[in-house]
């Protein structure tokens, strides 16, 4: 199962927003532990135990594109058809860009390493001499930052065919 805290607590809010939507239904969650071979050994165990898949959602960097292999593999092999199965979720441009290009991946989101260690160090300041983080507070080079609680939002970009070349992380 899964044991990383952030992992759970991404599980959870996403079962929570998967409630309103009836039709689709939630097969089983597999842990990866963000290792690539994991992640591919998993989107095969799937493909195979699951004949009429329709999605695969990753939450770590290494389960989009191992799922895109694994799809790309059983295309070649006869086993399913190209746009079968749709796979997106929490990826590195670099890792996918090969999928997005060709369209196994549609799209994925990703955070921006450069904005977030930007925003990280800023807002450690701030914490440093006691100024207030406050949802609305404006950054330089970000804009106003999202503050819910203890959570500091940077957001994420998608990541499509049209701007797929735009990173090099």
């Amino acid at each position: 199962g899964l044991a990383a805290e952030n992992q759970v607590a991404t599980m959870n809010a996403a079962k929570e927003e998967l409630a309103k939507y009836p039709d689709i239904q939630v097969v089983t969650t597999l842990a990866s532990n963000n290792d690539m071979q994991k992640s591919y050994e998993n989107a095969t165990a799937l493909i195979k135990t699951y004949p009429k898949l329709k999605g695969i959602l990753g939450f770590t960097g290494g389960q989009p594109p191992a799922a895109a292999e694994v799809i790309e593999q059983a295309i070649a092999a006869g086993e399913l058809k190209k746009g079968q199965i749709v796979v997106t979720g929490v990826g590195f441009p670099s890792n996918c860009r090969k999928y997005i290009k060709n369209g196994t991946l549609e799209r994925i989101f990703s955070w921006e390493s450069e904005k977030l260690g930007y925003t990280s160090v800023y807002v450690m300041n701030m914490l440093r001499n006691k100024q207030a983080v406050e949802d609305g507070v404006k950054l330089p080079k970000i804009g106003a930052l999202k503050v819910e609680g203890s959570n500091v939002w940077t957001g994420m970009t998608l990541v499509t065919v049209d701007n797929v070349d735009d990173f090099d992380f």
